[in-house]
């Protein structure tokens, strides 16, 4: 472990020398550190590429003193992941670690261009979430342990389960045709999807139904790419410098969440002046979310941002307002929000008034006053509502 500290030190001197020196002259950067020493560091970072950071599994370098990667659920997890014939060869450019084989997740890499280290993340996470629910139906055994349909049919279920409402409510036919006809394969590459998806987010994680309408066009792409012999770049991803599923897909969204909680006045402005998360996921909540197109049509007013001077309710051949409902903020609210309290504090006070009126004696009268409560109930439920 120590050694693996000073390898790690090591390699970060290094990246912060090599950036020091990009930022000065060629002659400066000679005088600031010789080329013997330059060689010397060189040969030190290179020896740190099997320091690889992780969280609880090792996958993209090998480990002796991680006993967790021996565990049979575990291993058949990383086994169920790995590339199969099924899938289109990966480009030469693509690289991966000597410690592992390429799998799933590296196609996805490369098709959609998510970032190295969430295609990393959630690796790890979806070995966690399929050795977890091998380990419930019980332990493996054998010399190649395989993962169970079972246990990759309830993870499947669990993680795709909201984009499969979505799909019922709208009605929209899913990406498959009959999930009863979904191999085990099939179904892990759409759980490794969605995760990436989710991992790269950023805000949008808070549009559910956003997550589901970038699933479905994601998936549908993805189908059509597995029909070649050769991967290649979504053409919704490519950007100026490459693939990039962060500047191409979520940068948009997140930058009119950014351009409508910038217009809300610090939280002073009125729920009618701009668009919360709320407002943005509902609008995925019908057909005329497809109006947004794929890749984005960002003409399409959904995509406009407020100007500072706008207040209240846009016209919709300008901009999105408001999608159904307005919460509009008066004194109510703190009965609204309190409701229940306020009901115990008034309906004590009425009865121990009742009581202390008559003595403090319980006697027929007493008892026939106190069933005046249930009015006072009444009523104030009324208000509430």
């Amino acid at each position: 472990l120590k050694r693996k500290k000073v390898l790690a030190t090591l390699k970060v001197l290094w990246s912060v020398i090599e950036d020091i020196t990009k930022e000065i002259s060629p002659e400066d950067a000679a005088n600031l550190i010789s080329e013997e020493m330059k060689k010397v560091m060189q040969k030190d970072a290179a020896r740190t590429e099997d320091v690889v950071a992780y969280n609880i599994i090792p996958l993209d370098s090998l480990s002796t003193t991680n006993l967790i990667v021996t565990f049979p659920e575990v291993r058949a997890a990383i086994s169920s992941l790995q590339y199969h014939r099924d899938l289109p060869r990966l480009p030469n450019t693509i690289s991966v670690p000597d410690a592992r084989n390429s799998d799933m997740l590296d196609l996805l890499h490369c098709v959609f261009g998510f970032q190295k280290d969430n295609v990393s993340n959630q690796r790890e996470h979806i070995v966690h979430l399929l050795a977890n629910e091998q380990s419930r139906l019980g332990k493996l055994s054998g010399n190649e342990p395989k993962i169970d349909e079972g246990a990759v049919h309830v993870v499947f279920s669990k993680s795709l389960d909201n984009y499969i409402k979505w799909c019922n409510y709208l009605p929209l036919r899913p990406v498959w045709n009959n999930i009863e006809s979904l191999t085990k394969e099939k179904k892990l590459l759409y759980v490794c999807l969605y995760y990436l998806i989710w991992g790269e987010a950023a805000n949008v994680r808070f549009l559910p139904e956003g997550l589901c309408y970038i699933f479905h066009h994601l998936a549908r792409e993805l189908e059509v790419i597995m029909q070649k012999q050769t991967a290649e770049p979504a053409g919704s991803c490519i950007s100026n410098d490459g693939v990039s599923f962060l500047d191409q897909v979520i940068y948009p969204l997140y930058e009119i969440v950014a351009a409508e909680a910038g217009n809300n006045d610090n939280g002073r402005a009125a729920h009618s002046a701009w668009r919360n998360y709320d407002d943005f996921n509902e609008f995925f909540w019908s057909e005329k979310c497809f109006q947004l197109g794929w890749p984005w049509k960002l003409s399409n007013p959904f995509f406009s941002k407020p100007s500072r001077k706008e207040q209240g309710l846009i016209s919709r051949n300008h901009h999105y307002g408001k999608t159904s409902f307005v919460e509009h903020r008066t004194f109510l609210h703190l009965y609204h929000s309190f409701h229940r309290l306020w009901m115990f504090l008034l309906l004590m006070f009425q009865g121990l008034t009742i009581i202390a009126f008559n003595n403090g004696s319980f006697d027929t009268n007493t008892v026939l006053e106190l069933l005046s409560l249930g009015p006072t109930y009444i009523i104030m439920e009324f208000i509430e509502s």
